[in-house]
């Protein structure tokens, strides 16, 4: 068994920022399997051309490519049954669903203010002009995102309320145990986490007490990642 995973990189390599891409190195680990990883860069669009499309993560295992971080969690399960499940019935599925949707749909929007100027300090120079031409149709002019910093950290934490309702009465989104809506929900974190300058997530919190426990798994291995705060 090989598993490959092309995961999205700044211009220090071992930088990994793609909140995409975290989901499925979280998922991996939950299943116990083992994978390596390729740096990606956003013009490296030739590695995965036979996905059929531009974006990470995409997954190589045994030959047979999957990308999108929902679809390799599905096909993680379907494929590896006999590994703990990211979903173990139809209704964490339904839950776990619902749970990546709003993450993407709500919480990432709603961190673009915040990560968006810090990624493009921290990409390699090669990637530099797609970024800015991408992220400047939806958003303006580089220079003018995040500007107000407090704005955009108060939109942030406004966007995890639903997380920060939850947390206060249970371990984990999925209850006693991480589900994949979890893993889906850490991952998007990940993204300010790895690239803000200052660390955007507030420990006191009922999502900061989570945000801990997740750290914690498989022996801390996600804090022992490089972030832009690191020497």
């Amino acid at each position: 068994m090989s598993i490959l995973l092309h995961d999205l990189a700044a211009a220090n390599p071992d930088l990994r920022f793609s909140p995409y891409c975290w989901r499925t190195k979280l998922a991996l680990k939950h299943k116990g399997l083992d994978y390596e990883t390729v740096p990606h860069r956003f013009t490296d669009r030739a590695a995965i051309a036979k996905s059929g499309q531009s974006k990470v993560p995409v997954m190589v295992d045994d030959g047979h490519m999957v990308h999108d971080s929902w679809a390799i969690a599905l096909y993680l399960d379907e494929t590896y049954p006999d590994r703990p499940l990211l979903m173990p019935d139809a209704a964490a599925r339904v839950q776990a669903r619902f749970i990546n949707s709003w993450c993407d749909w709500s919480v990432i929007p709603n961190t673009r203010q915040l990560a968006v100027p810090n990624v493009f300090k921290l990409i390699a120079e090669e990637d530099k002009a797609y970024f800015r031409a991408s992220r400047e149709k939806a958003l303006g002019p580089l220079e003018q995102v995040g500007s107000d910093r407090a704005a955009a950290m108060k939109t942030f934490v406004q966007s995890l309320k639903p997380a920060e309702v939850t947390l206060a009465d249970q371990a984990f989104l999925h209850g006693v145990k991480p589900g994949y809506g979890d893993f889906a929900f850490f991952g998007t974190l990940l993204w300010p986490y790895m690239v803000c300058v200052e660390d955007p997530i507030d420990r006191e919190s009922a999502v900061g007490h989570w945000f801990e426990r997740m750290m914690a798994l498989h022996g801390g291995w996600v804090a022992k990642a490089p972030t832009a705060r690191s020497p």
